[in-house]
């Protein structure tokens, strides 16, 4: 840029502060097959908007709601593992070791049941996730911000940034 940024072909910039995100793959597949925006559809049809959003949060009854709600719909997703499971069961079937292939067959169960659980597993963030949702419905973007301004890191180093002129200049320098 002229700035002295530097631009990747394709890719445009590198952030400047990083975030540890975790790869929850049940929480990518309700979110990119859209299953947290049509559940906060039907929350928000239910339940009245909340005094405040900065205080929302769902309870384990809504969660159960969710997970029944879930289970009416079509969700279903598979994970990296699950794939690289398939495709050794498909080379062990080549293999005439029966024990080989028993041993594929016990890691396939395996998986499943883990998968299985992953709704239960990742209860806290799949909730969080349905709670900013869930105020994006109510309020748009403010509401998302509300329902997540204290703990949104990425919003709270936005905030630092912008209040610091020295780190706001410091950011913008090529690196």
């Amino acid at each position: 840029t002229k700035g002295g940024r530097e631009v990747f072909d394709g890719s445009g910039l590198d952030p400047d502060y990083k975030f540890d995100r975790k790869n929850i793959t049940v929480l990518n597949a309700l979110d990119v097959n859209e299953f947290l925006f049509e559940y906060a559809n039907v929350y928000c049809s239910k339940y009245a908007p909340p005094a405040d959003l900065k205080t929302f949060a769902l309870s384990d009854k809504d969660y159960e709601g969710f997970l029944q709600w879930l289970n009416s719909s079509t969700f279903n997703y598979s994970t990296e593992l699950e794939l690289q499971v398939k495709d050794i069961e498909e080379e062990g079937a080549l293999s005439r070791d029966t024990d080989v292939q028993a041993a594929i067959k016990s890691l396939k169960e395996k998986v499943i049941e883990s998968k299985n659980t992953d709704l239960i597993r990742y209860k806290a963030e799949i909730m969080k996730a349905l709670e900013l949702e869930i105020a994006f419905h109510y309020n748009q973007f403010p509401g998302r911000f509300q329902a997540t301004g204290d703990t949104d890191e990425e919003l709270q180093q936005a905030l630092k940034v912008l209040a610091d002129p020295v780190l706001y200049k410091g950011t913008l320098q090529p690196k």
